[in-house]
């Protein structure tokens, strides 16, 4: 799960950056092949709204059942005054309620506009609960290494450590190890 967390932080970080002349892209639908009709027939959409910025804000998820769109879960997005993303709150849709049930929130804290932190929290017993998070050190611009920890017993214990190579100024891969038997042992590589 952390690992996946940060390779959405270090994604949603270079995507979510405004780019010049690009339109937004307001949904998404999913067609599944219906093999008894020979047709493609409606199965999932994703809808996208945007602040004044053209800073996405919201994504919605439904699934289709029969005629009908079903709210599966959303994403929202904060953003400071200088269009850093700084919070990022999921909910899924609770169909006997009618209503949304928080799950995720995950908090990106930024120094002189670089990510320097992120923290993950979850929903439990009506209360966002610290799951883990993540320190980003820079060497000039660039994010060179991070440590993660987890919320243990109310304090942070760190169990993972990462570095990241660059190629042409890009992010071409991350190499983790986690802390296990009081040792650093290789963990994951994404390329």
């Amino acid at each position: 799960m952390k690992q996946q967390l940060l390779f959405l932080t270090f994604t949603l970080f270079l995507h979510l950056t405004p780019v010049q002349s690009q339109e937004a892209l307001n949904y998404i639908t999913v067609e599944s092949y219906d093999s008894s009709t020979e047709s493609y027939l409606l199965a999932s959409k994703e809808e996208y709204t945007y602040n004044p910025n053209g800073q996405l804000k919201k994504a919605e998820r439904y699934y289709r059942d029969s005629d009908v769109w079903i709210k599966i879960s959303k994403e929202e997005f904060l953003y400071d005054s200088d269009g850093n993303l700084t919070e990022n709150t999921s909910a899924i849709w609770i169909t006997t309620t009618n209503q949304w049930s928080n799950s995720y929130k995950y908090v990106t804290i930024y120094s002189n506009n670089k990510m320097t932190g992120q923290i993950s929290y979850e929903w439990l017993n009506a209360e966002w609960t610290p799951e883990y998070k993540s320190d980003f050190m820079y060497v000039l611009n660039n994010i060179e290494t991070f440590n993660s920890y987890d919320w243990i017993g109310g304090q942070w214990i760190l169990d993972e450590r990462g570095v990241l190579t660059y190629s042409s100024g890009k992010i071409s891969e991350i190499t983790t190890e986690e802390f296990i038997n009081s040792n650093w042992t290789l963990s994951d590589k994404t390329i």
